[in-house]
């Protein structure tokens, strides 16, 4: 401590001590000499922040200039845009649609630097999928321009478009919004649409679809007033139909339908799926989720689906045996039955199908109300079975008992000891 801050008073400070009235006089003078004292030390740093200033603003500047010149040297600047690109390709979200948030790629891309938004913008592998969706026609509406925007950058490549409309937009916005896809409709390969009728229809009815693959649509309405869904007769590369919601008869669509390979159906009438195995019958995969209605009583003729290989057959409340005495499935490996009313199991029509239809069946999943000897029966009859999955209709899954797991376990290490 400088002489300048000795004082008699230093064994009184930081406590609690009241200075007599001459002590203060005292001690008055010594916060006047020490202020006196603080302001030719202020005056000091200030003369000496003065000199500081130019280097201070030299050293900025080499410090700058240096930097500048050492982002010359790196290793980024030597890599080539085409790399870049493949780099930003694999920055996108996971999924098969893209949606458009300024938080995620390719948007949040666009906003590093120059030269990453001039390859974003110039890189098409990061525009060719989208998903887009609102409650209402003004939110689609305004997205309009957007997306055109947006797909046009996307150059030649096949578009995965994803739509989902909650709502029933006023029509001028909903062909407006629709419209901003028109364009692009030959390139689109996958297509998703949650939305009503008129919409879909207004997409897929008259347009150039000649290069989907993949289509996928839920009617979120209850239609156009009956009035079918046509399907544009471009339509001729679909292999894969999935349909949600779809209350009239198939038959009345003008399509191809031989040429899929893959069907998805779900809340569909229980006899349209009678039409389904008449019509799809190069299929290799039939999923039909949550059918419901009462059976018509109409015997129809077997058919024979020489490919396929998976069936999924969902109902809610009708028997599933009739479905089963019309199908002939030589090639099918896995099955997936699942019903709510218990005495919609009937084992002998599933035994003739599988009897009549020669099939090695690996993989059963079985509703979990079905009894413990059925599964066991099921287990002994069929001998290429393999797994067995006991689940609701929920999806929920359930243990197998004791007896039939030694059963599956003793079955695989036999097939082991073979080979």
């Amino acid at each position: 401590m400088s002489s300048a801050m000795n004082s008699p008073f230093q064994h009184r400070l930081n406590s609690n001590y009241a200075p007599l009235e001459d002590e203060c006089h005292h001690i008055a003078q010594i916060v006047t000499d020490q202020d006196k004292r603080i302001s030719q030390i202020d005056e000091e740093i200030h003369r000496l922040h003065r000199l500081l200033q130019p280097l201070l603003r030299d050293r900025g500047e080499v410090h700058a200039f240096r930097e500048a010149h050492r982002q010359l040297l790196s290793p980024s600047r030597r890599i080539p845009p085409e790399l870049w690109s493949e780099v930003f390709v694999h920055c996108l979200p996971a999924g098969k649609f893209v949606k458009i948030d300024v938080q995620e790629a390719p948007m949040l891309l666009a906003q590093v630097s120059s030269l990453w938004r001039s390859i974003a913008l110039s890189t098409p592998g990061l525009w060719n999928s989208i998903a887009v969706g609102g409650a209402n026609g003004v939110v689609l509406t305004s997205k309009s321009t957007l997306i055109s925007t947006w797909l046009g950058r996307s150059g030649n490549l096949p578009l995965s478009i994803a739509i989902v409309q909650m709502g029933l937009p006023v029509p001028q916005q909903e062909e407006d919004f629709v419209n901003a896809f028109i364009p692009f409709t030959p390139q689109i390969k996958d297509l998703t649409m949650f939305a009503p009728q008129s919409m879909i229809q207004r997409l897929i009815g008259n347009q150039d679809i000649s290069g989907l693959t993949n289509l996928k649509i839920a009617i979120t309405n209850d239609g156009d007033g009956g009035q079918p869904l046509n399907i544009s007769e471009s339509a001729i590369r679909v292999r894969h139909l999935f349909i949600i919601h779809y209350r009239s008869s198939l038959d009345i669509f003008h399509f191809p339908w031989a040429q899929l390979t893959e069907f998805d159906g779900e809340s569909l009438p229980f006899n349209e799926c009678f039409n389904i195995f008449r019509q799809f019958h190069n299929l290799s995969r039939l999923h039909l989720r949550s059918v419901s209605g009462e059976y018509d009583g109409v015997i129809h003729p077997h058919v024979l689906m020489p490919n396929l290989v998976s069936l999924e057959l969902n109902l809610l409340d009708t028997d599933i045996g009739c479905m089963w005495n019309n199908l002939t499935l030589p090639r099918l490996q896995e099955a997936n039955f699942s019903f709510f009313i218990e005495d919609s199991w009937q084992k002998l029509e599933l035994f003739a199908l599988l009897d009549r239809s020669s099939c090695s069946l690996c993989t059963l999943y079985i509703s979990n109300n079905i009894s413990e000897e059925d599964l066991v029966e099921c287990v002994e009859r069929i001998p290429s079975l393999r797994n067995v999955i006991l689940r609701s209709c929920w999806d929920d899954k359930y243990p197998l008992s004791d007896r039939v797991s030694r059963m599956l376990e003793q079955r695989a290490t036999s097939a082991m000891n073979v080979d």
